[in-house]
């Protein structure tokens, strides 16, 4: 059936089965001796025509106006054919019974056309005087007694129908013009849902191709951290061996200035290792018990070399206050701490930088450590102190080039701090210093348990390590800080390699790489600990050298079978103190 057009409000189905139904029923209400010249032949062919026509513009008409014509001539054809067939009657026969059955069965065309055409108030109107007045004149004229009353009747319900159909012509255009919108919103939320839906396709996508290049940038920096860190483990490795042999002052000043070139080459490996970290939301805290006063002093002794080369004073003071043990990240506070000092000392050349910690917490219970780094050197102007957190920023390019870095270490901090609890800031005037300062929400410390020493002068020298390195460099240097330390060591420079040393000798500890050709070393573990179930041996330490500083993957080494693990580069104390460690646990 036809939704509806505007233009055709005049038509409809259920207007002309209506008619169509009144028609008939009038038909079999009357007595067939006594049949209306409107139920003769040519008057039946006449209407039937009239409804088919109606019916057939209802299913074919278009929305032209020759069209929305014709079907308005229609309605007023069937109007004046039911008015003209009850006048032609009522001159014809008087009976009343036939005539008020007729007149009822107007009066019903009448509330029919007037519901169905009622979206169109002139041609309702139209329909109403086509059929209504003619009916009434005629009643008037020939019936008599009733001519007044079926008279007035008419004339009452053409008034009542025609200010009926105008109420329902509102309400239909009320009703029209809010399903109009409900279609126009459909339609716009059916719009909405499909931009939606291709917007969430897109996010999609575009989530994907973020996390697989996250996933790419992680592998990049891993590998990238992984061949750096191999060759300066060489390099400081050998730095720290050479300081055993050489004899002169200049001879230990140039290996003084290899260290700190390696030195500053790692720092700026983990700035951007952590950097990636910030960026992904990825750098955790690792909270343990530790003393505060010795992370202070040997932080504090990196740099007195550095601070007694430029001849500018360098100290540290620690209030009462500060307890002697805290809970929180000790690393994390080393690095923030290096980062100032480093910092400070690199830009002063007068003077002298000094470190104080004290506790300003209000509360006995809780800590809030204030550590300040005060120095007298070249200052910051108020305009530059604004840009000084964010990262790859420095307050001046020239800066660069004549004290070097990356601009990470202060956007690296300031996270770092916040990460802690705390907060920082700087107060600097130029040529006069700054003193930059932070805070870290701590707890109060207890001293952790130490596993008893064993006696190193003879427990530990008969050590026999097993060796598991591939480049050449890492295994001169590790051999000879074992050998060294007085332990007897053996080389194998693969996975595949280390496993058939190990099933064919004893070893008391294995130090083994993780990136190695042909078996890596987390293979080379699940083989040896498989063996190691199968014949029911105990479980031979193993120690995992790597250059993979990322927290994920060192949890892969635990996991796997290893028992710690050492990040490159290897100094040879943190070497021989980790293999000490190893054997006081077991």
């Amino acid at each position: 059936m036809r939704t509806y057009q505007r233009g055709f409000e005049q038509n409809s189905i259920i207007t002309i089965i209506t008619f169509s139904l009144l028609y008939v029923m009038v038909r079999l209400a009357l007595h067939d001796q006594a049949t209306h010249i409107m139920f003769s032949l040519p008057f039946v062919v006449l209407y039937s025509l009239i409804m088919l026509a109606r019916f057939l513009m209802l299913q074919l008409g278009k929305e032209v106006r020759r069209h929305y014509n014709i079907t308005q001539l229609l309605v007023y054809f069937s109007a004046v054919f039911w008015s003209l067939s009850y006048c032609i009657g009522l001159s014809q026969n008087g009976d009343l019974e036939q005539n008020l059955i007729i007149i009822i069965f107007l009066m019903g065309i009448g509330a029919a056309g007037a519901i169905g055409l009622s979206k169109d108030i002139k041609l309702t109107v139209g329909f109403l005087i086509s059929l209504l007045i003619p009916s009434s004149i005629f009643s008037f004229l020939y019936l008599d007694s009733y001519a007044l009353f079926i008279g007035t009747a008419f004339a009452m319900y053409f008034v009542y129908l025609a200010f009926y159909s105008k109420k329902y012509y509102f309400i239909s255009v009320e009703n029209l013009r809010s399903k109009n919108e409900l279609e126009k919103q459909k339609i716009q939320l059916e719009e909405q849902r499909e931009l939606l839906t291709i917007q969430n396709k897109q996010l999609g996508d575009a989530l994907t191709k973020a996390k697989s290049a996250d996933k790419a940038k992680s592998l990049f920096l891993a590998n990238m951290s992984h061949e750096i860190r191999t060759p300066l483990n060489g390099i400081i490795g050998m730095s720290n061996l050479l300081h055993d042999i050489v004899e002169t002052e200049e001879q230990k000043q140039k290996v003084s200035v290899i260290e700190y070139s390696a030195e500053t080459l790692i720092s700026l490996v983990n700035d951007i290792l952590d950097f990636s970290k910030i960026e992904a939301g990825k750098l955790e805290l690792d909270i343990d018990h530790f003393n505060i006063h010795e992370l202070i002093v040997k932080t504090f002794n990196l740099f007195t070399q550095k601070t007694d080369e430029k001849a500018i004073f360098f100290n540290y003071t620690i209030a009462d206050n500060v307890p002697l043990y805290v809970e929180s990240d000790q690393i994390r506070i080393r690095q923030i701490l290096i980062n100032l000092i480093n910092n400070a000392v690199k830009f002063t050349d007068k003077g002298g930088v000094q470190v104080i910690v004290s506790n300003i917490s209000p509360d006995e219970s809780t800590l809030l450590l204030r550590i300040e780094i005060i120095d007298t050197g070249i200052g910051i102007s108020r305009d530059n102190q604004s840009q000084l957190f964010s990262a790859f920023t420095q307050t001046d390019a020239s800066f660069t080039r004549k004290f070097g870095g990356t601009g990470l270490g202060l956007a690296i901090s300031k996270h770092l701090v916040h990460l802690l609890g705390g907060e920082i800031g700087v107060e600097s005037e130029p040529d006069i210093g700054s003193n930059f300062w932070f805070s870290i929400a701590a707890r109060q410390g207890v001293e952790p348990v130490k596993v008893a020493e064993k006696n190193r002068n003879n427990d530990f020298r008969n050590l026999n390590i097993l060796l598991v390195e591939d480049n050449s460099v890492n295994i001169l240097v590790a051999s000879q800080v074992i050998e060294k330390a007085g332990y007897s060591v053996t080389v194998a420079k693969n996975g595949k390699e280390a496993f058939e040393s190990y099933r064919n000798h004893k070893f008391d500890l294995i130090l083994m790489d993780i990136m190695m050709p042909e078996m890596d070393g987390l293979q080379a573990t699940w083989l040896i600990r498989q063996h190691e179930a199968e014949i029911g041996a105990a479980a031979v330490p193993i120690v995992a050298l790597t250059a993979n500083v990322v927290k994920d993957d060192q949890m892969k080494y635990l996991q796997a079978g290893m028992n710690d693990f050492i990040s490159k580069p290897i100094r040879p104390d943190a070497l021989i103190e980790k293999i000490n460690q190893v054997f006081m646990a077991q």
